[in-house]
Protein backbone atom coordinates (compact mmCIF):
# COMPACT_ATOMS: atom_id res chain seq x y z
CA UNK A 1 0.00 0.00 0.00
CA UNK A 2 1.40 3.26 -0.96
CA UNK A 3 1.27 5.91 1.64
CA UNK A 4 0.62 9.39 0.19
CA UNK A 5 1.23 12.61 2.27
CA UNK A 6 -0.18 16.00 1.41
CA UNK A 7 2.40 18.57 0.12
CA UNK A 8 1.51 21.07 2.76
CA UNK A 9 2.29 18.49 5.38
CA UNK A 10 5.67 17.82 3.91
CA UNK A 11 6.44 21.57 3.68
CA UNK A 12 5.50 22.04 7.24
CA UNK A 13 7.88 19.33 8.21
CA UNK A 14 10.73 21.02 6.33
CA UNK A 15 9.91 24.83 6.47
CA UNK A 16 8.87 26.58 9.72
CA UNK A 17 6.58 28.96 7.79
CA UNK A 18 6.05 31.16 4.78
CA UNK A 19 8.67 33.65 3.75
CA UNK A 20 8.01 37.37 3.80
CA UNK A 21 6.84 39.15 0.70
CA UNK A 22 10.36 40.41 0.01
CA UNK A 23 11.67 36.81 -0.14
CA UNK A 24 8.56 35.16 -1.63
CA UNK A 25 10.42 34.34 -4.82
CA UNK A 26 12.63 31.96 -2.81
CA UNK A 27 9.70 29.95 -1.53
CA UNK A 28 10.07 26.15 -2.14
CA UNK A 29 12.30 23.33 -1.02
CA UNK A 30 14.49 23.69 -4.03
CA UNK A 31 15.59 27.17 -2.91
CA UNK A 32 16.43 26.40 0.69
CA UNK A 33 20.12 26.22 0.07
CA UNK A 34 20.02 29.73 -1.42
CA UNK A 35 20.04 30.95 2.16
CA UNK A 36 20.65 27.90 4.36
CA UNK A 37 23.78 25.83 4.63
CA UNK A 38 22.96 22.23 5.34
CA UNK A 39 23.77 21.30 8.85
CA UNK A 40 24.55 24.89 9.77
CA UNK A 41 22.78 28.16 10.63
CA UNK A 42 22.21 30.82 8.03
CA UNK A 43 25.42 32.52 7.01
CA UNK A 44 25.32 36.31 6.67
CA UNK A 45 27.43 36.18 3.53
CA UNK A 46 24.63 34.33 1.75
CA UNK A 47 22.35 37.29 2.57
CA UNK A 48 24.97 39.68 1.24
CA UNK A 49 25.30 37.66 -1.94
CA UNK A 50 21.88 38.97 -2.85
CA UNK A 51 22.06 42.29 -1.01
CA UNK A 52 25.21 43.37 -2.81
CA UNK A 53 24.57 47.05 -2.01
CA UNK A 54 24.94 46.35 1.70
CA UNK A 55 27.91 44.07 1.02
CA UNK A 56 29.79 46.90 -0.65
CA UNK A 57 28.90 49.41 2.07
CA UNK A 58 30.01 47.07 4.82
CA UNK A 59 33.22 46.39 2.94
CA UNK A 60 33.78 50.16 2.60
CA UNK A 61 33.00 50.70 6.27
CA UNK A 62 30.07 52.95 5.48
CA UNK A 63 26.71 53.20 7.13
CA UNK A 64 24.90 51.52 9.97
CA UNK A 65 25.55 47.89 8.92
CA UNK A 66 29.29 48.45 8.75
CA UNK A 67 29.24 48.83 12.54
CA UNK A 68 27.37 45.49 12.83
CA UNK A 69 29.48 43.34 10.49
CA UNK A 70 30.34 40.89 13.27
CA UNK A 71 26.66 40.42 14.04
CA UNK A 72 24.70 37.88 11.92
CA UNK A 73 21.86 39.23 9.80
CA UNK A 74 19.31 36.79 11.30
CA UNK A 75 19.76 38.41 14.70
CA UNK A 76 17.71 41.38 13.50
CA UNK A 77 15.96 40.09 10.39
CA UNK A 78 13.76 37.03 11.05
CA UNK A 79 12.05 34.96 8.35
CA UNK A 80 9.37 32.32 7.88
CA UNK A 81 6.79 34.37 9.81
CA UNK A 82 4.46 34.91 6.89
CA UNK A 83 4.03 37.19 3.97
CA UNK A 84 3.03 40.29 5.97
CA UNK A 85 5.84 40.03 8.47
CA UNK A 86 8.21 43.03 8.46
CA UNK A 87 11.86 42.10 8.26
CA UNK A 88 12.87 45.45 9.75
CA UNK A 89 11.79 46.10 13.31
CA UNK A 90 13.05 49.30 14.99
CA UNK A 91 11.94 52.41 16.85
CA UNK A 92 12.73 55.55 14.86
CA UNK A 93 12.51 57.82 17.90
CA UNK A 94 14.86 55.67 19.96
CA UNK A 95 17.33 55.09 17.16
CA UNK A 96 20.86 56.31 17.85
CA UNK A 97 21.94 57.96 14.64
CA UNK A 98 25.54 57.99 15.75
CA UNK A 99 25.67 54.32 14.90
CA UNK A 100 25.41 55.29 11.22
CA UNK A 101 28.57 57.37 11.40
CA UNK A 102 26.57 60.59 10.97
CA UNK A 103 25.70 62.18 14.31
CA UNK A 104 22.65 64.44 14.29
CA UNK A 105 23.64 67.76 15.83
CA UNK A 106 22.12 71.22 16.07
CA UNK A 107 19.04 71.70 13.94
CA UNK A 108 19.37 68.11 12.66
CA UNK A 109 18.29 66.74 16.02
CA UNK A 110 14.67 67.72 15.59
CA UNK A 111 14.34 66.74 11.95
CA UNK A 112 11.95 63.92 11.02
CA UNK A 113 13.66 60.87 9.52
CA UNK A 114 11.73 60.93 6.27
CA UNK A 115 12.48 64.64 5.78
CA UNK A 116 15.99 63.53 4.92
CA UNK A 117 15.49 59.85 3.95
CA UNK A 118 13.06 60.67 1.16
CA UNK A 119 13.07 58.90 -2.24
CA UNK A 120 13.83 62.13 -4.07
CA UNK A 121 16.99 62.64 -2.03
CA UNK A 122 18.53 59.25 -2.82
CA UNK A 123 21.31 60.01 -5.27
CA UNK A 124 23.28 56.74 -5.04
CA UNK A 125 22.91 55.25 -8.54
CA UNK A 126 23.42 51.70 -7.26
CA UNK A 127 20.55 52.01 -4.80
CA UNK A 128 18.31 53.65 -7.37
CA UNK A 129 18.96 50.81 -9.93
CA UNK A 130 18.83 48.04 -7.33
CA UNK A 131 16.20 45.35 -7.81
CA UNK A 132 16.36 44.28 -4.19
CA UNK A 133 15.98 47.71 -2.55
CA UNK A 134 12.62 49.46 -2.38
CA UNK A 135 13.53 53.08 -2.92
CA UNK A 136 10.30 54.29 -1.37
CA UNK A 137 11.09 52.49 1.89
CA UNK A 138 14.84 52.30 2.18
CA UNK A 139 17.11 54.43 4.33
CA UNK A 140 20.09 53.65 2.12
CA UNK A 141 21.58 55.80 -0.58
CA UNK A 142 21.57 59.17 1.21
CA UNK A 143 24.83 61.09 0.90
CA UNK A 144 26.35 62.90 3.85
CA UNK A 145 27.20 66.15 2.06
CA UNK A 146 24.97 69.17 2.90
CA UNK A 147 23.93 69.50 -0.73
CA UNK A 148 22.29 66.02 -0.54
CA UNK A 149 19.45 67.62 1.44
CA UNK A 150 19.95 71.37 1.15
CA UNK A 151 19.93 73.56 -1.90
CA UNK A 152 23.25 75.27 -2.48
CA UNK A 153 22.54 79.03 -2.40
CA UNK A 154 26.06 79.60 -3.70
CA UNK A 155 25.37 77.58 -6.84
CA UNK A 156 28.63 75.67 -6.45
CA UNK A 157 30.78 78.80 -6.58
CA UNK A 158 32.23 78.14 -3.13
CA UNK A 159 32.65 74.37 -3.32
CA UNK A 160 30.79 71.66 -1.46
CA UNK A 161 32.38 71.97 2.00
CA UNK A 162 29.58 73.95 3.62
CA UNK A 163 30.83 73.24 7.14
CA UNK A 164 33.88 75.41 6.55
CA UNK A 165 31.64 78.42 7.07
CA UNK A 166 28.32 77.18 8.40
CA UNK A 167 27.32 75.10 11.41
CA UNK A 168 24.52 72.77 12.40
CA UNK A 169 22.90 75.23 14.78
CA UNK A 170 21.98 77.87 12.20
CA UNK A 171 22.73 78.73 8.63
CA UNK A 172 23.22 82.43 9.27
CA UNK A 173 25.39 83.92 10.47
CA UNK A 174 28.06 81.56 9.30
CA UNK A 175 30.25 81.05 12.39
CA UNK A 176 33.22 79.76 10.42
CA UNK A 177 33.23 82.57 7.89
CA UNK A 178 35.31 85.72 8.23
CA UNK A 179 35.19 88.40 5.57
CA UNK A 180 38.74 89.28 6.58
CA UNK A 181 39.85 86.11 4.77
CA UNK A 182 38.45 87.41 1.50
CA UNK A 183 39.86 89.89 -0.95
CA UNK A 184 37.52 92.53 0.48
CA UNK A 185 37.84 92.79 4.28
CA UNK A 186 34.92 94.70 5.79
CA UNK A 187 35.64 97.82 7.81
CA UNK A 188 33.63 100.70 9.23
CA UNK A 189 30.06 100.95 8.00
CA UNK A 190 30.59 97.99 5.65
CA UNK A 191 30.45 95.73 8.70
CA UNK A 192 26.82 96.76 9.26
CA UNK A 193 25.64 96.02 5.73
CA UNK A 194 23.40 92.98 5.29
CA UNK A 195 24.98 90.28 3.12
CA UNK A 196 22.12 90.21 0.59
CA UNK A 197 22.62 93.91 -0.27
CA UNK A 198 25.85 92.95 -2.00
CA UNK A 199 25.43 89.26 -2.73
CA UNK A 200 21.71 89.01 -3.40
CA UNK A 201 18.99 87.32 -1.37
CA UNK A 202 18.50 83.57 -1.72
CA UNK A 203 15.04 82.36 -2.65
CA UNK A 204 13.92 85.56 -4.31
CA UNK A 205 12.71 84.93 -7.87
CA UNK A 206 14.87 86.60 -10.47
CA UNK A 207 17.68 87.18 -7.95
CA UNK A 208 21.10 85.72 -8.57
CA UNK A 209 23.13 85.07 -5.44
CA UNK A 210 26.77 85.71 -6.15
CA UNK A 211 29.70 85.36 -3.81
CA UNK A 212 32.51 85.38 -6.33
CA UNK A 213 33.28 87.55 -9.29
CA UNK A 214 31.86 90.70 -7.68
CA UNK A 215 33.39 94.05 -8.62
CA UNK A 216 34.68 95.89 -5.54
CA UNK A 217 37.88 97.67 -6.52
CA UNK A 218 36.24 101.10 -6.68
CA UNK A 219 33.47 102.60 -4.53
CA UNK A 220 31.47 103.28 -7.68
CA UNK A 221 31.17 99.51 -8.24
CA UNK A 222 28.54 99.52 -5.46
CA UNK A 223 27.71 103.16 -4.72
CA UNK A 224 26.27 105.86 -6.91
CA UNK A 225 28.35 108.99 -7.27
CA UNK A 226 26.41 111.72 -5.38
CA UNK A 227 28.76 114.33 -6.83
CA UNK A 228 27.73 113.54 -10.39
CA UNK A 229 31.34 113.34 -11.54
CA UNK A 230 32.38 116.76 -10.22
CA UNK A 231 35.43 115.31 -8.43
CA UNK A 232 38.00 113.25 -10.28
CA UNK A 233 39.90 111.98 -7.25
CA UNK A 234 38.85 108.62 -5.75
CA UNK A 235 36.20 108.61 -3.02
CA UNK A 236 38.67 107.56 -0.34
CA UNK A 237 40.51 110.83 -0.87
CA UNK A 238 37.77 112.51 1.20
CA UNK A 239 35.65 109.73 2.67
CA UNK A 240 36.29 106.71 4.86
CA UNK A 241 34.36 103.54 5.59
CA UNK A 242 33.66 104.74 9.14
CA UNK A 243 30.96 106.97 7.66
CA UNK A 244 30.15 108.99 4.58
CA UNK A 245 29.43 112.12 6.61
CA UNK A 246 32.96 112.20 8.02
CA UNK A 247 34.32 113.50 4.73
CA UNK A 248 35.38 116.81 6.27
CA UNK A 249 37.91 115.09 8.52
CA UNK A 250 40.07 114.15 5.58
CA UNK A 251 39.11 116.78 3.05
CA UNK A 252 41.53 119.67 2.70
CA UNK A 253 39.41 122.73 2.02
CA UNK A 254 42.51 124.86 1.49
CA UNK A 255 42.79 123.26 -1.94
CA UNK A 256 39.53 124.92 -2.97
CA UNK A 257 38.83 128.52 -3.92
CA UNK A 258 37.41 129.13 -0.45
CA UNK A 259 39.87 128.13 2.30
CA UNK A 260 38.14 127.77 5.66
CA UNK A 261 39.45 130.04 8.40
CA UNK A 262 38.27 131.06 11.84
CA UNK A 263 34.65 130.24 12.56
CA UNK A 264 34.20 128.89 9.03
CA UNK A 265 36.37 125.91 9.93
CA UNK A 266 33.78 124.87 12.54
CA UNK A 267 30.76 125.03 10.27
CA UNK A 268 29.18 121.71 9.30
CA UNK A 269 29.63 120.93 5.59
CA UNK A 270 25.91 120.63 4.99
CA UNK A 271 25.35 124.24 6.11
CA UNK A 272 26.98 125.41 2.88
CA UNK A 273 26.72 122.31 0.74
CA UNK A 274 23.04 121.79 1.35
CA UNK A 275 21.18 118.89 -0.27
CA UNK A 276 19.62 119.86 -3.54
CA UNK A 277 18.29 118.03 -6.58
CA UNK A 278 21.08 117.31 -9.01
CA UNK A 279 21.79 115.26 -12.11
CA UNK A 280 21.36 111.49 -12.07
CA UNK A 281 19.17 111.72 -8.99
CA UNK A 282 21.95 113.21 -6.88
CA UNK A 283 20.73 114.84 -3.66
CA UNK A 284 23.94 116.49 -2.51
CA UNK A 285 25.33 119.77 -3.81
CA UNK A 286 29.01 120.49 -3.41
CA UNK A 287 29.65 123.25 -5.93
CA UNK A 288 28.69 126.59 -4.37
CA UNK A 289 27.96 129.13 -7.05
CA UNK A 290 28.64 132.35 -5.11
CA UNK A 291 30.86 132.96 -2.13
CA UNK A 292 32.93 136.06 -2.93
CA UNK A 293 30.91 138.27 -0.55
CA UNK A 294 29.63 137.55 2.93
CA UNK A 295 26.06 138.30 1.89
CA UNK A 296 26.24 135.44 -0.61
CA UNK A 297 25.79 133.12 2.37
CA UNK A 298 24.85 135.34 5.30
CA UNK A 299 21.77 137.50 5.66
CA UNK A 300 22.46 141.19 6.28
CA UNK A 301 21.50 141.71 9.94
CA UNK A 302 21.79 145.48 9.52
CA UNK A 303 18.95 145.76 7.04
CA UNK A 304 21.00 147.47 4.30
CA UNK A 305 21.95 150.32 6.63
CA UNK A 306 25.44 150.44 5.13
CA UNK A 307 24.54 149.79 1.50
CA UNK A 308 25.28 153.40 0.57
CA UNK A 309 28.88 153.18 1.76
CA UNK A 310 31.71 153.08 -0.73
CA UNK A 311 32.30 149.37 -0.05
CA UNK A 312 28.54 148.67 -0.30
CA UNK A 313 28.50 147.67 3.35
CA UNK A 314 30.99 144.83 3.01
CA UNK A 315 30.97 142.87 6.27
CA UNK A 316 34.75 142.57 6.61
CA UNK A 317 34.93 146.31 7.13
CA UNK A 318 33.87 145.67 10.71
CA UNK A 319 33.80 141.87 11.17
CA UNK A 320 36.24 139.03 10.65
CA UNK A 321 36.21 135.26 10.35
CA UNK A 322 37.38 134.75 13.91
CA UNK A 323 33.93 135.70 15.15
CA UNK A 324 31.03 137.98 14.45
CA UNK A 325 31.49 139.64 17.83
CA UNK A 326 33.14 141.90 18.80
CA UNK A 327 31.89 143.63 15.69
CA UNK A 328 34.38 146.48 15.59
CA UNK A 329 37.78 145.45 14.37
CA UNK A 330 40.82 146.61 16.36
CA UNK A 331 41.77 150.06 15.15
CA UNK A 332 38.31 151.06 14.01
CA UNK A 333 38.09 154.85 14.06
CA UNK A 334 34.68 155.97 15.26
CA UNK A 335 35.85 159.49 14.51
CA UNK A 336 35.09 158.86 10.86
CA UNK A 337 31.42 158.61 11.75
CA UNK A 338 29.02 161.42 12.53
CA UNK A 339 29.42 160.76 16.23
CA UNK A 340 33.09 160.65 17.28
CA UNK A 341 33.60 158.87 20.59
CA UNK A 342 35.41 160.83 23.28
CA UNK A 343 35.95 160.46 26.99
CA UNK A 344 33.68 157.92 28.64
CA UNK A 345 31.94 157.30 25.32
CA UNK A 346 35.08 155.61 23.99
CA UNK A 347 34.81 152.84 26.62
CA UNK A 348 31.08 152.29 26.23
CA UNK A 349 30.01 148.87 24.92
CA UNK A 350 28.66 149.09 21.38
CA UNK A 351 25.40 147.36 22.30
CA UNK A 352 24.50 150.09 24.79
CA UNK A 353 23.96 152.54 21.95
CA UNK A 354 23.33 150.23 19.01
CA UNK A 355 20.29 148.52 20.44
CA UNK A 356 17.58 146.80 18.38
CA UNK A 357 14.88 149.18 17.29
CA UNK A 358 11.22 148.27 17.42
CA UNK A 359 10.70 149.26 13.83
CA UNK A 360 13.39 146.83 12.69
CA UNK A 361 14.08 143.16 13.26
CA UNK A 362 15.83 142.35 16.51
CA UNK A 363 19.21 142.02 14.77
CA UNK A 364 19.00 145.44 13.12
CA UNK A 365 20.75 148.07 15.21
CA UNK A 366 20.14 151.40 13.57
CA UNK A 367 20.80 154.85 15.02
CA UNK A 368 19.23 157.88 13.38
CA UNK A 369 21.55 160.90 13.31
CA UNK A 370 18.72 162.92 14.85
CA UNK A 371 18.65 160.61 17.86
CA UNK A 372 22.03 161.54 19.30
CA UNK A 373 22.16 165.33 18.87
CA UNK A 374 21.56 165.85 22.60
CA UNK A 375 22.69 163.97 25.67
CA UNK A 376 19.09 163.34 26.67
CA UNK A 377 18.65 161.27 23.49
CA UNK A 378 20.64 158.52 25.16
CA UNK A 379 20.92 159.48 28.83
CA UNK A 380 18.18 159.94 31.40
CA UNK A 381 17.83 163.43 32.87
CA UNK A 382 18.97 162.81 36.43
CA UNK A 383 17.67 166.27 37.38
CA UNK A 384 14.15 165.50 36.18
CA UNK A 385 13.73 168.70 34.18
CA UNK A 386 14.80 171.16 36.88
CA UNK A 387 16.89 173.11 34.35
CA UNK A 388 14.47 172.96 31.43
CA UNK A 389 13.54 176.62 31.97
CA UNK A 390 17.07 177.88 31.43
CA UNK A 391 17.95 179.77 28.29
CA UNK A 392 20.04 176.81 27.02
CA UNK A 393 17.20 174.38 27.69
CA UNK A 394 19.19 172.65 30.41
CA UNK A 395 21.93 171.25 28.21
CA UNK A 396 24.01 168.72 30.06
CA UNK A 397 27.28 170.05 28.65
CA UNK A 398 26.73 173.30 30.56
CA UNK A 399 27.74 171.46 33.72
CA UNK A 400 29.12 168.09 32.60
CA UNK A 401 31.75 166.73 30.22
CA UNK A 402 32.28 163.45 28.29
CA UNK A 403 35.27 162.69 30.50
CA UNK A 404 32.82 161.89 33.29
CA UNK A 405 29.50 162.92 34.74
CA UNK A 406 31.23 163.74 38.02
CA UNK A 407 32.68 166.09 39.07
CA UNK A 408 30.49 168.79 37.62
CA UNK A 409 32.17 171.73 35.91
CA UNK A 410 29.67 174.10 37.54
CA UNK A 411 31.99 176.11 39.82
CA UNK A 412 31.79 179.08 42.15
CA UNK A 413 31.94 181.83 39.51
CA UNK A 414 28.89 180.34 37.81
CA UNK A 415 27.01 180.31 41.11
CA UNK A 416 27.29 184.11 41.32
CA UNK A 417 24.89 184.27 38.40
CA UNK A 418 22.33 182.14 40.17
CA UNK A 419 19.52 183.47 42.28
CA UNK A 420 21.54 182.55 45.35
CA UNK A 421 25.11 183.84 44.94
CA UNK A 422 27.62 182.21 47.27
CA UNK A 423 29.78 184.43 49.40
CA UNK A 424 31.49 184.39 52.70
CA UNK A 425 31.29 181.13 54.63
CA UNK A 426 28.83 179.74 52.09
CA UNK A 427 31.70 179.34 49.59
CA UNK A 428 33.22 176.56 51.68
CA UNK A 429 30.01 174.56 52.05
CA UNK A 430 29.86 171.27 50.13
CA UNK A 431 27.22 171.27 47.37
CA UNK A 432 25.23 168.32 48.75
CA UNK A 433 24.80 170.14 52.09
CA UNK A 434 22.32 172.44 50.39
CA UNK A 435 21.32 170.42 47.35
CA UNK A 436 19.88 167.52 49.29
CA UNK A 437 17.93 164.53 47.98
CA UNK A 438 14.30 165.34 47.53
CA UNK A 439 11.27 164.03 45.66
CA UNK A 440 10.93 165.52 42.18
CA UNK A 441 8.28 164.13 39.85
CA UNK A 442 8.01 161.06 41.97
CA UNK A 443 11.76 160.27 42.01
CA UNK A 444 14.43 160.88 44.61
CA UNK A 445 16.84 163.38 43.04
CA UNK A 446 19.00 166.22 44.23
CA UNK A 447 17.19 169.50 44.50
CA UNK A 448 18.73 172.33 42.46
CA UNK A 449 15.80 174.58 41.79
CA UNK A 450 13.38 176.19 44.25
CA UNK A 451 10.26 178.02 43.28
CA UNK A 452 10.93 180.39 46.20
CA UNK A 453 14.34 180.86 47.70
CA UNK A 454 14.31 179.60 51.30
CA UNK A 455 15.51 181.61 54.27
CA UNK A 456 18.44 180.86 56.50
CA UNK A 457 16.33 178.53 58.63
CA UNK A 458 15.99 176.17 55.67
CA UNK A 459 19.59 175.15 56.21
CA UNK A 460 20.53 176.51 59.64
CA UNK A 461 19.11 175.66 63.04
CA UNK A 462 17.60 178.60 64.92
CA UNK A 463 19.88 178.84 67.91
CA UNK A 464 17.61 181.55 69.31
CA UNK A 465 14.70 179.16 69.46
CA UNK A 466 12.17 181.58 68.02
CA UNK A 467 12.96 184.54 70.28
CA UNK A 468 12.93 186.88 67.26
CA UNK A 469 10.37 185.19 65.06
CA UNK A 470 7.62 187.71 65.66
CA UNK A 471 9.76 190.83 65.85
CA UNK A 472 12.30 190.08 63.09
CA UNK A 473 11.67 191.72 59.76
CA UNK A 474 14.70 190.91 57.64
CA UNK A 475 15.64 187.67 59.34
CA UNK A 476 19.06 186.51 60.41
CA UNK A 477 20.86 189.12 58.32
CA UNK A 478 19.64 191.75 60.74
CA UNK A 479 22.43 190.65 63.04
CA UNK A 480 24.55 188.16 61.13
CA UNK A 481 26.39 188.00 57.78
CA UNK A 482 27.71 185.22 55.62
CA UNK A 483 31.23 186.06 56.65
CA UNK A 484 30.80 184.48 60.11
CA UNK A 485 27.98 183.72 62.48
CA UNK A 486 29.68 184.75 65.68
CA UNK A 487 30.60 188.26 64.63
CA UNK A 488 27.05 189.52 64.83
CA UNK A 489 26.49 192.95 63.31
CA UNK A 490 23.90 194.03 65.85
CA UNK A 491 23.29 197.65 66.91
CA UNK A 492 22.47 197.45 70.63
CA UNK A 493 21.25 201.01 70.56
CA UNK A 494 18.14 199.73 68.88
CA UNK A 495 17.16 198.02 72.11
CA UNK A 496 15.91 199.44 75.37
CA UNK A 497 19.35 198.84 76.94
CA UNK A 498 21.94 201.07 75.34
CA UNK A 499 25.51 199.94 75.86
CA UNK A 500 27.65 202.73 77.37
CA UNK A 501 30.99 202.88 79.05
CA UNK A 502 32.36 199.55 80.21
CA UNK A 503 29.32 197.71 78.89
CA UNK A 504 30.64 198.17 75.35
CA UNK A 505 33.59 195.87 76.01
CA UNK A 506 31.55 193.12 77.62
CA UNK A 507 31.17 190.09 75.32
CA UNK A 508 27.62 189.14 74.37
CA UNK A 509 27.85 185.82 76.22
CA UNK A 510 28.51 187.64 79.45
CA UNK A 511 24.89 188.71 79.60
CA UNK A 512 23.02 186.49 77.13
CA UNK A 513 24.53 183.01 77.60
CA UNK A 514 23.08 180.80 80.28
CA UNK A 515 25.20 177.78 80.96
CA UNK A 516 28.36 176.55 79.23
CA UNK A 517 29.38 177.65 75.79
CA UNK A 518 28.76 174.11 74.46
CA UNK A 519 25.40 173.36 76.10
CA UNK A 520 24.22 176.75 77.28
CA UNK A 521 21.18 178.66 76.06
CA UNK A 522 21.29 182.10 74.51
CA UNK A 523 18.65 184.38 75.95
CA UNK A 524 18.27 187.59 74.02
CA UNK A 525 14.72 188.69 74.44
CA UNK A 526 13.70 189.28 78.05
CA UNK A 527 17.25 189.70 79.30
CA UNK A 528 17.07 191.57 82.64
CA UNK A 529 18.38 195.15 82.51
CA UNK A 530 18.76 195.79 86.25
CA UNK A 531 22.34 196.01 87.46
CA UNK A 532 21.79 193.41 90.16
CA UNK A 533 20.85 190.87 87.51
CA UNK A 534 24.44 190.77 86.34
CA UNK A 535 26.42 192.35 89.13
CA UNK A 536 26.24 190.30 92.35
CA UNK A 537 28.97 192.12 94.37
CA UNK A 538 26.97 195.31 94.94
CA UNK A 539 26.09 196.27 98.53
CA UNK A 540 22.50 195.94 99.46
CA UNK A 541 20.55 198.26 101.92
Amino acid sequence: MCACFPFSFLRAQISPGELSTAHAALEGMGNCTSCHVLGKSIESQRCLNCHVELDRRIGAGRGYHANLKSQPCVQCHKEHHGRDFSLIRWDEKAFDHRSTGFELAGKHRGAECRKCHAPNRIKDAEIVRSKTVAVAKTYLGLERECAACHNDPHAGTLGSQCMKCHGNETWRPAPGFSHDQTKFPLSGKHQEVRCELCHGRPGVPGTTVRYTGLAFRACADCHKDPHAGKFKQPCEGCHATVGWETAGRKFDHTQTRFPLRGKHSLVACVRCHAPAAGPRGSRTRFAVARFSRCVDCHADPHGQQFAARRDRGECNSCHHEQGWKPAILPGFNHGTTRFPLRGKHSSTACALCHVPQKIFPATVRKIDIKLFAQCADCHLDTHRGQFAGRTDGGKCESCHRETGFRPSIYHMPAHTEARFPLNGAHEAVACDRCHILSTVKGDQVRLFRWEKLPGCEACHRDVHRGQFTAARVDGCVSCHSTQAWITAMYDHSRTSFRLDGKHRSVPCAGCHLQGSAQQGTWRLRGTPTRCAACHTNLRTG
